[in-house]
């Protein structure tokens, strides 16, 4: 009985040194782990690379995607106006029309800003604080892509950027020299133009308007190939407005729990499989070919009556 007794306490003492050791009783650990608030952590980052898109439905915080994981599982994220979205993918020429914020590379004659080589490739693309419209040096214009997960960090070029595409490395750069040590402007320069059609002909001469730059005046005078190809680099709503079921889309966010499939957001990065068509706009509807209509049978002719 004395030795049972004593089994007993050093049970007892041995649960007591590891509740010490282990911190206590599971509630208590739980307890432990919440924040200040008193609330359990529950937001838990998730990625969905190469999902495909299903459907998209308007909702007064922005937009919910359903997306298709590779496994099969299908889910809602919800796209709010602080997502990071860019979008990349071919467009039809027909998108060239008054309004259009393209981007190209050109050699412009500057004192007449004009192009005179035709211009065989330009991008759509929706201008932001980050990629805004002008004229650059074609070194120096600041990339169209960049993966939605960077695009809120700073630019690793260095240096300030200055209006006009010129980079503020001091005073020696921007108009810290004396007249002697001025250099004749060039005729022509290597730049990035980036910004609205203005007009455009159907011999595929365009005026492209180009917000002030210290290269030259006036709108851009160029002339588009008849080979021309149009790519995209779109954000923003303008990116969803283009969607359509089967486009390969990479998806960031936070779920609120373990097995969740709905989802909120931070970036999105979407592929266009098909070329970009513009909305509203009747495809030609082919003739068909006109039935061959047999030939009529001339009358015989009447037999001549016997003499």
């Amino acid at each position: 009985m004395l030795f049972s007794y004593r089994f007993f306490l050093s049970g007892v003492f041995a649960a007591i040194l590891c509740w010490g050791i282990l911190g206590g009783s599971p509630l208590e650990a739980q307890q432990r782990n919440k924040n200040p608030q008193g609330q359990q952590p529950t937001k838990m980052p998730v990625t969905l690379e190469d999902g495909v898109f299903r459907s998209v439905t308007k909702v007064p915080q922005g937009y919910v995607l359903e997306v298709e994981s590779l496994v099969g599982e299908k889910w809602k994220c919800l796209v709010t106006p602080q997502s990071q979205i860019v979008a990349t993918g071919e467009a039809a020429k027909d998108f060239l029309k008054k309004g259009a914020n393209i981007s190209f590379e050109a050699t412009v004659k500057l004192k007449k800003a004009t192009v005179e080589t035709p211009i065989s490739e330009v991008t759509l693309f929706t201008p932001d604080a980050r990629c805004p419209m002008g004229a650059f040096q074609t070194w120096n214009a600041p990339e169209l892509y960049v993966p939605p997960k960077e695009r809120h960090q700073k630019s690793e070029r260095g240096g300030g950027m200055v209006p006009g595409g010129g980079m503020n490395f001091g005073n020696d750069a921007v108009g810290g020299t004396s007249k002697k040590q001025q250099q004749k402007p060039p005729e022509e320069m290597e730049l990035t133009i980036r910004g609205a059609v203005a007009t455009v002909a159907k011999t595929g001469a365009a005026t492209v308007n180009v917000p002030a730059n210290p290269h030259f005046k006036g709108v851009v005078k160029c002339h588009f190939a008849e080979d021309l190809e149009v790519h995209v680099v779109l954000g923003g709503a303008q990116a969803i407005q283009f969607l359509k079921p089967g486009d390969q889309v990479t998806v960031t966010g936070n779920t609120q729990m373990v097995n969740s499939t709905n989802m909120e957001v931070t970036s999105i990065d979407i592929k266009y499989e098909n070329e970009l068509e513009v909305p509203g706009k009747k495809k030609p509807v082919e003739k068909a070919e006109a039935a061959e209509v047999p030939a009529k049978k001339k009358p015989a002719a009447k037999a001549e009556k016997a003499e």
